[in-house]
């Protein structure tokens, strides 16, 4: 990222720019491919979300083959330490 023009990205967007991979554009690699952005040293990057803690969301999505906002939940759930989550 050149930074040429002064943008900030929310972390949290690659939650929703990994549904609109899988679910309307049917990207395969869609977890490399975003996991690679996030490896970037960038300062447009800002959130509350680490970006690690993203990256661990996005492969628990890929690998349970879940949208990655219950990926979100899932790891928010590790950290918390709750072993039993509430089906809806």
């Amino acid at each position: 990222m050149t930074l040429k023009k002064r943008i900030l990205i929310p972390v949290n967007t690659y939650l929703g720019a990994y549904v609109v991979m899988t679910r309307y554009l049917r990207s395969d690699h869609v977890v490399k491919v975003l996991q690679k952005t996030l490896t970037l040293e960038s300062p447009a990057f800002y959130g509350n979300l680490p970006k690690t803690v993203v990256e661990k969301e996005l492969t628990s999505a890929s690998e349970l083959s879940i949208s990655s906002w219950n990926g979100h939940l899932l790891e928010l759930a590790k950290e918390l330490g709750i072993s039993e989550l509430l089906r809806g």
